[in-house]
């Protein structure tokens, strides 16, 4: 009976675990045609002929077993050519001593790519390959058969190579972590290995190497996927799993695949081949396109020229509601983010001057503590007419449970029970403060709730924790919820030398997805900008960027508006 009683829950449990739709469209049937697609894969550099690729990641992943699962999926039959350690020693110790290079087959011909199999990242500071080498390998400055030591210098090893070629680097970075364990990886015990990954990461996204995780082991975290792999991409698990690996490395969701190695089997599998084939197309492409060394095309379409078109499109917008005289959109998020310089920005825009009506701070203290500390409102003019929009400038988020503008007060403002001079505190409004509002109209509630978060920083997790709150709180009514991501200038050095390259930085695209998977909120509603800050005139490229993201933001607001007053 209690066998029976266990088998249930556990079926319930993977029940639960299922979701209705995939989050991720993938396609089971593709499996001849990524084959041939990289059988016939042409190099961007036809001075190249193998481009490299560097898997590294914690020991006991399945770094080899990736190499040779992509070796086999081509091959048609169980590779074994990147030894690899399945004892129960290899949770502990790495296998893989030297670099070795794996030159990736098809039947009988290369196939121009080649893997780099690296020691495991060790949690122990002094054990397992150390950052060092595995910049100076993705930068062809070590050879193979380099042994990796607890004391490294590879400057002076006989494997050291001063002026590496082009085919001696490594385009593609892959981070091959295991998904049963990346609870474990969290713990402050591992805290080393995480200093690791991120000082890998920092050294080298400067030269936009492209970063991806393949993530291992997805049938040994979820038994769902065990039963059924095709269940994959229906795993709440699986998907909660990658947020964590995107958060913990900050590599965003669309670089991280889910595989499955292989491990005991005899033969091959043709759903274990498709996505281990969609992993590393997916990584070949990258790489390719940073052998390449062109910026490509824009992620997103952009017309530079419409500053004229939005401005008189805005100045005669029209309320969906002819009750509602100025419809209200609150802005709200970290401290030092820019929240009051936005709102001179979209100003200044309108005005074509730069404005300074919401009060902000640009001083170190800025950082720490918020400068606007009671609510305020804003309407937003254009020359001598006022618009029919208004502007809610509230307290900074901050990290500390207590500090800063608390969650209730943002939802109470967004609801319309928060009048206008609140002074905001760590305890939230009451019913009994003269600013309370028992019985708010249209024209008192938010029809949008914009989070603004600079790109140059990454939200603490206590402040990631606010923004979610104020999320779920105001989802069953619909409420529009918009990001706007400022700072892209002091976030990428591309984008300093040239605003208009915005759309065109690796850089830019990767901090939204990693905003966007942070709040909850999608990419197609996360706009970056430059706010005014020093400038003494306004700015075309400035502006347009601005006003585009208000554009949306009102019509966001409006759509909401049309559908009436929420219930509270």
């Amino acid at each position: 009976m209690g066998g029976q009683g266990s088998k249930s829950e556990q079926t319930s449990s993977a029940v639960s675990n299922e979701l209705d739709e995939p989050w991720r469209t993938f396609d089971w049937r593709q499996k001849e045609l990524l084959k041939t697609s990289l059988e016939n894969f042409r190099l961007s550099n036809p001075d190249v002929k193998h481009i490299r690729i560097l898997v590294a990641g914690q020991i006991g992943a399945g770094k080899s077993s990736f190499i040779n699962s992509v070796s086999s999926a081509f091959q048609g039959e169980i590779v074994c050519e990147a030894l690899s350690d399945t004892s129960q020693s290899a949770a502990s110790h790495s296998f893989t001593q030297r670099l070795k290079i794996c030159r990736i087959r098809s039947g009988d011909a290369d196939l121009p790519f080649e893997i780099c199999d690296v020691i495991g990242l060790d949690p122990d500071k002094l054990s397992g390959c150390q950052t060092d080498e595995i910049v100076k390998t993705i930068y062809g400055h070590v050879r193979e058969g380099y042994k990796f030591s607890e004391n490294p210098n590879p400057n002076k090893d006989e494997h050291y190579q001063k002026k590496p070629s082009l085919s001696d680097q490594a385009f593609c970075l892959v981070y091959v972590i295991a998904a049963d364990t990346i609870g474990l990886i969290r713990n402050s015990d591992n805290k080393i290995l995480h200093d690791k990954l991120k000082a890998i990461r920092q050294e080298i996204s400067d030269n936009g190497i492209p970063q991806v995780i393949v993530m291992t082991k997805v049938d040994e975290a979820c038994p769902l996927v065990k039963n059924n792999l095709k269940k994959v991409f229906l795993s709440k698990k699986i998907k909660k799993k990658m947020e964590m690996c995107s958060g913990y490395v900050g590599v965003p969701m669309s670089s991280i695949f889910p595989v499955k190695n292989y491990h005991d089997e005899t033969d091959t599998n043709d759903d274990v081949d498709v996505l281990i084939l969609k992993a590393f197309d997916q990584i070949v492409r990258f790489a390719n396109g940073r052998l390449r060394g062109e910026p490509g095309e824009p992620w997103r379409k952009f017309d530079w020229g419409e500053k004229e078109l939005l401005k008189t499109r805005l100045e005669k917008f029209s309320l969906s509601n002819p009750e509602v005289q100025h419809i209200r959109i609150l802005v709200a998020g970290q401290i030092g983010a820019g929240k009051s310089s936005f709102i001179n920005s979209v100003s200044s825009a309108f005005q074509g001057e730069i404005v300074c009506e919401a009060l902000s701070d640009t001083s170190q203290s800025a950082a720490s503590h918020s400068f606007t500390q009671r609510l305020n409102v804003y309407r937003i003019r254009s020359s001598d007419a006022d618009l029919p929009f208004e502007i809610c400038d509230v307290m900074g988020l901050e990290p500390e449970k207590l500090s800063g503008c608390q969650t209730d007060d943002i939802v109470k403002t967004i609801y319309g029970q928060v009048r206008e001079g609140y002074k905001f505190s760590e305890n939230p409004i009451s019913n009994k403060d003269e600013h309370y509002n028992e019985n708010p109209s249209l024209s008192d509630q938010a029809f949008c709730l914009v989070y603004i978060i600079a790109a140059d920083t990454v939200p603490d997790n206590l402040l990631i924790e606010k923004l979610k709150v104020i999320r779920q709180r105001i989802s069953d009514n619909d409420i529009p919820q918009v990001i706007v991501m400022t700072k892209v200038d002091e976030a990428c050095p591309l984008v300093k030398n040239n605003l208009k390259k915005v759309f065109l930085s690796k850089k830019i695209k990767e901090k939204m997805e990693l905003c966007s998977g942070y709040v909850g909120v999608p990419m197609s509603s996360i706009f970056p900008v430059k706010n005014y800050h020093d400038e003494t005139d306004t700015n075309d490229d400035v502006d347009v960027l601005i006003l585009k993201a208000f554009d949306r933001i009102v019509r966001f607001a409006n759509g909401r508006l049309r559908r009436g007053a929420y219930n509270l």
